[in-house]
């Protein structure tokens, strides 16, 4: 290697972490608004880390016959909406050429255990017709302040926290 490519390869691995870190301490919005490409109809799409879906409910029904993965787009009439991943909502509005962005955060618990799940009050914070997550897995939420507990085993469950703080664009871990 020559000494210019040396100098060249060292300011590249240099400058590589500081912009890393320069975008961890950037804050991501939870919702934003941007154009879209019709006149008559709108969008939505909720961003995420894993591979799980969101749903979109009118009046209180899904309006969805297959739920859409995380980081799809789905267009929609004009209109006022709910938005749902994981039992968490969020309400919006629709409206011609533009697309609402949402931003989940997501929740991780690593340790023993069959599976863990977030909780606001009592209401278990996973997909219908879902299992929980199983533990040291990931799953997406709407920002929030949620309980969380863990199934050691069939019969015993343990609350590991009442104050899972759930940030858009980031990840919290928990250790049980």
């Amino acid at each position: 290697m020559t000494r210019l490519g040396i100098k060249a390869f060292a300011v590249l691995v240099l400058a590589a972490p500081a912009g890393l870190i320069a975008d961890d301490k950037k804050e991501t919005p939870e919702q934003t608004v941007e154009n879209h490409d019709s006149k008559t109809k709108g969008a939505v799409q909720v961003m995420g880390e894993t591979n799980e879906w969101f749903e979109v409910a009118k009046n209180g029904k899904s309006i969805l016959t297959v739920p859409k993965l995380l980081n799809g787009t789905l267009e929609l009439e004009p209109g006022e909406y709910e938005v749902l991943v994981n039992r968490t909502s969020r309400k919006l509005t629709i409206e011609a050429g533009k697309k609402v962005v949402f931003a989940t955060g997501t929740l991780k618990v690593e340790g023993e255990g069959l599976y863990f799940y977030a909780l606001d009050g009592k209401t278990k914070l996973v997909a219908p017709n879902a299992n929980p997550p199983g533990m040291n897995r990931s799953t997406a939420l709407f920002p929030g302040t949620y309980a969380v507990e863990v199934n050691l085993n069939l019969r015993k469950t343990i609350l590991v926290t009442d104050k899972a703080k759930i940030e858009p664009g980031k990840k919290t871990t928990l250790k049980k």
